[in-house]
């Protein structure tokens, strides 16, 4: 018996990988010895033996693979397992038993087809297609690999044959038989021989001699195919010729007289007009001017009340120097005549009705300049019509003076204007820039600015501090859309062309000059430069269709005699191409001027 340090573990020649795997995760033993027997199921592959060996290398295990199978002992030699000796013919001592795992039904039908393979030939028939590279046009060439590695293992099996019937250890035995080896018959620990490292390392060298072949066909191959695809290219679908046509031209200028209106809706070749538009801009600037004109002076105040009749449904008539006192005593009289508008009476009630009007202080002097108050007509004292009637001034009275003050004068309040003016024009044409859209075009001498209200805080010879100005200015302007412009000016041209000539649009050269704006009208008269090339029509789809598979020379002659033509120049792509394709969609043809 081995210690229980070391445990040999048999695998029946059915036995599957996993059932294996199972076993050794259920070994606790330091050392394994794995007893295989010749054609055991899981050399089939490789890989089952390289699962093996990396369970082994988890439970940090040595072990040994024991077995008299060639193709086993190649695999753990490619994989660096360690082989014992040979398997002797001497029985183990009764009781050295290690029973394999039962396999479940499920898979016993899958291992029933592996028990088959008996033959090299059939095992190699599995190789062939387990070879590092796959089948492809060069079908021959692999099976001839297949074939030497078939020979040089032959060659081996001749030299070491096998027993016809392998039992478990390599002896003919029944089902029943229970009897094994002596343990120490199969601790034999002789190497493999030389040859057998050999074979490896000349199967190792036709694979991969195989393999460099295949990368090297394959990569000419593919250099082959790039190439041919490159010269398909090349000679059916890269060429491309560009036919460039100067052609002659002959200029054209001519002035006319124009007419924009607001009032036309469409472009008139025959009359000369087109549709234009009156934009204006109104707006108020306010400024205050400070007064430094110190002149002596007596003035009385002056302002204005509303005055209401609050008595009765009739008017009342106020005669001028009418008196009315103000809440602080001082006295005003009116400037004009009125007449003050009855009261409406609504259900039973009396609802006031006023009239502006100017009044100027009795006398002299600044203590007359008051605020806003309310006023009385001493006139009606002890007449119900005293409380009835009454005055009331929305702002301060000025102008009262007695002594040297501010003086506004005549001159003072023109200059104001005229420097409120130039503000308020600038601002208000801005404003109009900013009405005008992109579509729009405003000319030189097409707009127009004036004042068209001014209105002083003070009148001339009044005494202020400062002069109050609120201007009123009034921008016009008459603007045209270009599309119009242009359109108008082709239309003109064209009338005056040559009849076997066109104009060519891209030299057309228009320049409006107002003459006169009636801005009250919305009319504005323009001198219209017009300048323009006109030149003979090419038809391109035509010369493209004939110049197909010409060479260079033939289409220079083709175009001699053209007297609509003044150059002509052919050129090609790639270089060495030296005729006109006959596909038309490889031609190009350009026209200049166009």
């Amino acid at each position: 018996m081995a210690s229980k340090k070391e445990e040999i573990i048999q695998v029946a020649e059915d036995e599957d990988v996993d059932s294996i795997l199972r076993r050794l995760e259920k070994s606790a033993a330091e050392k394994i010895i794995l007893f295989a027997p010749p054609n055991a199921y899981f050399f089939a592959s490789a890989e089952n033996l390289k699962a093996i060996q990396e369970k082994l290398k988890e439970k940090s295990a040595e072990w040994f693979l024991l077995t008299d199978d060639k193709l086993g002992q190649k695999y753990a030699g490619i994989l660096g397992i360690k082989l014992m000796g040979e398997i002797k013919k001497e029985r183990l001592p009764a009781g050295r038993q290690v029973q394999k795992e039962t396999v479940p039904k499920e898979e016993a039908s899958e291992i029933e087809g592996f028990k088959k393979r008996s033959s090299l030939s059939e095992w190699f028939s599995k190789f062939k297609h387990e070879l590092p590279f796959k089948e492809h046009n060069e079908k021959e060439e692999t099976e001839e690999v297949v074939d030497e590695i078939k020979k040089e293992i032959e060659q081996e099996e001749t030299t070491a044959p096998l027993s016809k019937k392998r039992g478990s250890y390599g002896k003919t035995k029944d089902k029943n038989d229970e009897e094994y080896e002596t343990e120490e018959d199969v601790l034999d620990y002789g190497p493999e021989p030389e040859e057998e490292q050999r074979a490896f390392k000349s199967l190792k060298k036709i694979v991969k001699s195989h393999e460099s072949r295949f990368k090297k066909i394959t990569i000419f191959s593919f250099a082959s195919a790039v190439l041919l695809l490159m010269i398909f290219v090349t000679i059916f679908v890269l060429p491309e010729a560009t036919l460039e046509i100067k052609r002659k031209t002959t200029p054209l200028q001519m002035n006319f007289i124009i007419e924009l209106n607001k009032n036309t809706s469409v472009v008139d070749a025959i009359k000369n007009t087109l549709p234009a538009q009156l934009i204006q801009i109104q707006k108020d600037v306010s400024k205050d001017f400070p007064v430094d004109n110190k002149q002596v002076l007596r003035a009385k105040a002056q302002g204005e009340i509303s005055i209401y009749n609050n008595y009765s449904s009739k008017p009342q008539t106020l005669v001028a120097t009418t008196r009315f006192l103000a809440g602080g005593g001082k006295l005003f009289r009116l400037v004009n005549k009125v007449v003050v508008p009855g009261a409406l009476i609504e259900n039973g009630k009396i609802i006031p009705r006023s009239i502006k009007t100017a009044v100027i202080a009795d006398q002299a002097g600044p203590e007359y300049n008051i605020g806003p108050t309310k006023f009385s007509i001493p006139g009606f004292m002890g007449d119900p019509r005293y409380l009835g009637f009454y005055g009331i001034s929305e702002k301060s009275m000025i102008g009262g003076a007695n002594g040297q003050v501010n003086v506004v004068t005549k001159d003072f309040i023109n200059n104001s204007i005229d420097s409120l003016k130039d503000e308020a024009l600038k601002l208000a044409q801005a404003d109009l820039q900013n009405r005008i859209t992109s579509d729009f075009t405003l000319l030189d001498g097409a707009s127009k600015g004036k004042v068209i209200n001014a209105k002083s805080s003070v009148s001339a010879g009044e005494s202020a501090d400062s002069l109050h100005l609120t201007l009123t200015v009034e921008y016009d302007a008459i603007v045209f859309n270009m599309k119009d412009l242009k359109f108008l000016g082709i239309k003109l041209l064209e009338k005056n062309a040559p009849d076997d000539q066109e104009v060519v649009s891209s030299t057309i050269s228009l320049t409006p000059t107002i003459s006169s704006a009636d801005f009250d009208k919305g009319v504005m008269i323009a001198r219209l430069s017009a300048k323009a090339l006109t030149a003979k029509p090419i038809n391109k789809n035509e010369i493209r269709s004939k110049i197909l598979g010409f060479k260079s020379q033939d289409v220079s002659i083709m175009f001699l005699q053209n007297d609509a033509v003044e150059e002509a120049k052919l050129t090609f792509w790639p270089f060495w191409v030296s005729s006109v394709p006959t596909n038309s969609s490889r031609v190009n043809v350009n026209v200049e001027p166009q």
